[in-house]
């Protein structure tokens, strides 16, 4: 299969937020150090778990995520092959790049070996966490791929998917905790909203402007954190940021001549990135905070030459 291929079976400029998620998830349970809230009230329910871990473990977990996520995205396309031959003529199967037997041929392996290195990277005596969790995420995965054209509100199992990735990194490292299921479930909401508003962007119209609520949802909670007392000024700072991008992206789903579906899809599915950079920040990672800042500018970029849904 041609690099150019996978790329647009993966919709890669996507892949950059399963990254931030990852480690998202992982910092939740104090996976990437104790940062700069170590002494604070929040380490009581954030930062429980004080663990030793190098770089080869979350580069496992990231690698394993990653191949979720592609099994997931080249599953959608398989599924999806008879409906993109009436209205998406651009995509690899419809165009006879690749099969559909090849595509859930890669499918299945991505899922194996992202199976494997879970096991690899998840500490010693708990290897069970992430693979038990890993499991339900495939499930989620398969159920929303065979059946969202049917299921109206299949938005919710997509998101899913999302609260799914927060809980199999953090399971690598611990028992996920509150944090990561509150964290996961604000993400969840947040990739429903986009999901339900990218039902009809092959024909540019909105079915309802009601989901655009939903995309508040993790500010929301970034911002409960910054007021109850975990602030900080270059977490507000990205909390602010994150707001204003959401509302870029929205203004492209207004009626009239600037209404653009699948531009407001991509600018809200790489804001992903942002909402998963305030959380860190708040958390006090301003290192990794700083690398999923650039995951953020690397699925911009990405988004000039391959689509993000």
């Amino acid at each position: 299969m041609k690099i150019n291929t996978i790329m647009q079976l993966g919709r890669i400029p996507n892949l950059p937020t399963v990254w931030t998620n990852t480690l998202a998830g992982m910092a939740l349970v104090g996976g990437l150090g104790a940062g700069a809230l170590s002494n604070s009230a929040l380490s009581n329910d954030v930062l429980k778990v004080s663990v030793q871990n190098d770089g080869v473990q979350i580069a496992l977990t990231l690698a394993a995520l990653s191949l979720f996520y592609l099994a997931g995205m080249f599953l959608n396309d398989a599924f999806d092959a008879e409906w993109d031959r009436a209205h998406k003529q651009d995509r690899p199967i419809v165009r006879g790049d690749v099969s559909v037997t090849e595509v859930a041929f890669y499918a299945c392996g991505f899922v194996a070996l992202a199976l494997v290195l879970l096991w690899f990277a998840a500490n010693d005596g708990q290897q069970w966490l992430p693979i038990v969790s890993a499991s339900g995420l495939l499930a989620a995965i398969l159920l929303y791929n065979a059946r969202h054209k049917q299921w109206p509100h299949a938005a919710w199992m997509m998101g899913s998917c999302r609260l799914l990735v927060y809980i199999t990194a953090a399971s690598v490292i611990a028992t996920p905790n509150t944090a990561v299921l509150v964290a996961g479930a604000a993400l969840l909401v947040y990739i429903a909203g986009i999901t339900y508003l990218a039902r009809s962007e092959h024909v540019n119209s909105l079915e309802s402007r009601w989901p655009i609520v939903l995309l508040l949802c993790p500010s929301g909670f970034i911002l409960f954190l910054l007021c109850v007392g975990y602030f900080d000024f270059l977490a507000a700072a990205a909390a602010l940021l994150t707001l204003l991008w959401i509302a870029h992206g929205i203004r492209y789903l207004m009626p009239g001549a600037r209404r653009n579906i699948p531009q407001a899809v991509g600018i809200l599915l790489s804001g992903m990135c942002l909402i998963d950079t305030s959380l860190l920040l708040v958390l006090g990672q301003t290192q990794i905070a700083l690398f999923t800042a650039c995951c953020f500018a690397a699925g911009i970029f990405l988004q000039k030459w391959y689509a993000a849904s």
